[in-house]
């Protein structure tokens, strides 16, 4: 029987140092990682028997399945409700603007005219006659006349006028706006899928195993797999 070097022996030989340039992502135990692989194909050939080289294909080969262990183990970590096969969330935002403007104006006019007219005319004559009487008639007739006289005139007349006018006007303007958000969320059954698919599809689901997953890969790329 040939000898044949397994990942079992070469990881005691070198005292797990074969895996330190193996980087796998947060979240993901490596100890747990290394622990199944050797559980898995502690008996089996390895593919590289040459430590140095093994060392850096392990590293090369942790870089090459990053983003797919990544991947996995957030999907093996997301919170879901098994039976429900809705899960809707929606928001709606409703914006809006309100302007207003007032204006107000007013003028007042008062006025007031008020004439006047005021004449007066007067006259005054003074006569002054001489009297004799004739030698026969005891009569007296007039012998000489003066006459003085004066007239006076008087018109005056009087108008006042006045008038006061005012005005005012007032612009107010006011703006504002509103900003409303809804939303809507939806779960649950929609009906289309019965509840026992949904739990059967559960339990397939988590027979699924990330760290089995992850070692099948490492020892197809890294074992010969021959069964004595």
């Amino acid at each position: 029987m040939l000898s044949k070097i397994t990942i079992a022996g070469m990881h005691n030989y070198s005292k797990g140092a074969i895996w330190d340039k193996l980087e796998l992502p947060e979240g993901i135990d490596k100890e747990l990682f290394v622990n199944e692989v050797l559980r898995q194909a502690s008996e089996f050939s390895l593919l590289y028997p040459d430590l140095n080289f093994l060392t850096c294909q392990i590293g090369e080969f942790g870089k090459k399945w990053y983003h797919n262990f990544e991947r996995w183990l957030k999907a093996y970590q997301f919170e879901y409700e098994a039976l429900y096969n809705l899960d809707v969330k929606s928001t709606i935002t409703e914006v809006g603007n309100n302007k207003e403007n007032t204006a107000t104006s007013g003028a007042t006019n008062s006025g007031r005219n008020a004439s006047g007219s005021a004449t007066s005319n007067g006259r005054n004559s003074e006569d002054n006659n001489h009297y004799k009487a004739a030698y026969d008639s005891s009569n007296p007739v007039i012998t000489e006349k003066d006459s003085t006289g004066a007239t006076t005139s008087l018109n005056s007349s009087e108008q006042n006028s006045e008038t006061s006018s005012s005005t005012n006007s007032e612009s107010m303007t006011s703006a504002s706006e509103h900003s409303i958000t809804t939303e809507e969320y939806r779960r649950g059954n929609q009906g289309i899928t019965m509840s026992q698919e949904m739990l059967l599809a559960e339990y397939n689901a988590w027979s699924f195993n990330l760290y089995q997953h992850m070692a099948e890969i490492w020892v197809s790329e890294f074992c010969i797999c021959i069964y004595n």
